[in-house]
């Protein structure tokens, strides 16, 4: 199963991690996310001790930090975005 990463945890989990991170952005009420989210818990299992997998909840995890992050990802080299819920964003 895919880390929990929110609010409380990000900085530490995702930004300074020493294993590769892979994020997933994900919202209930976003279908693709929904769909994406089995594929993202299979490679927690895969991936595990070798890189971070983990997903936020981003109605539960408000920080402006956490979707600057996500709006500017390409600027961003210390983890992937698979899933970006596009109606959370305006």
């Amino acid at each position: 199963m895919a880390l929990e990463i929110t609010d409380n945890n990000f900085e530490e989990t995702v930004l300074k991690s020493e294993k590769p991170v892979l994020v997933d952005f994900w919202a209930a009420w976003c279908g693709p996310c929904r769909m994406v989210g089995p594929i993202i818990d299979e490679l927690s299992t895969e991936y595990e001790g070798k890189a971070i997998v983990g997903k936020v909840d981003i109605d539960s995890n408000h920080k402006p930090f956490i979707y600057s992050l996500v709006e500017g990802y390409e600027d961003n080299d210390k983890f992937s975005i698979v899933n970006n819920p596009s109606d959370g964003f305006g």
